[in-house]
């Protein structure tokens, strides 16, 4: 996924919906994609009604960029929040957890838990990385 991609704003569906207007619109645990088009997108990728969120934060919790993803949506390279640092990370998923191993100098320094501390990161490309790369070297 692009940087872009994971940081489009997505929703979890935590409580039961009273108000459905259809069977199974909306389930516990759900995830859905705010586009901020016409349509909110479900899981599966299908258009699902327009809904403001916010109004129901009962309902619908607004999820972090990182939360709620597969290893294989995580960028391998993200950007400190506030600074101009770049990081290679690494992921895995142990026991229900998704962790980060990041890089340090090419070297790993340990898997962490990825948890709200992460909202420091945010995502980023390769040649971002490797432009804060040579600008430490110059």
């Amino acid at each position: 996924m692009t940087p872009e991609e994971l940081l489009i704003k997505r929703y979890k569906c935590i409580a039961p919906i009273p108000f459905q207007p259809f069977p199974d619109m909306y389930n516990v645990g759900d995830i859905f994609t705010d586009n901020g088009k016409t349509a909110v997108l479900n899981q599966k990728g299908d258009p699902v009604c327009v809904v403001e969120w916010d109004k129901y934060p009962n309902i619908f919790q607004p999820l972090p960029w990182w939360s709620d993803r597969d290893v294989s949506d995580m960028p391998p390279y993200v950007k400190l929040c506030g600074d101009k640092a770049y990081y290679r990370h690494e992921y895995k998923i142990e026991n229900g957890n998704l962790f980060y191993n990041q890089y340090i100098n090419d070297h790993l320094i340990g898997w962490l838990l990825v948890d709200d501390d992460f909202s420091n990161y945010e995502p980023a490309t390769r040649s971002e990385y490797e432009a804060y790369q040579q600008s430490k070297n110059k």
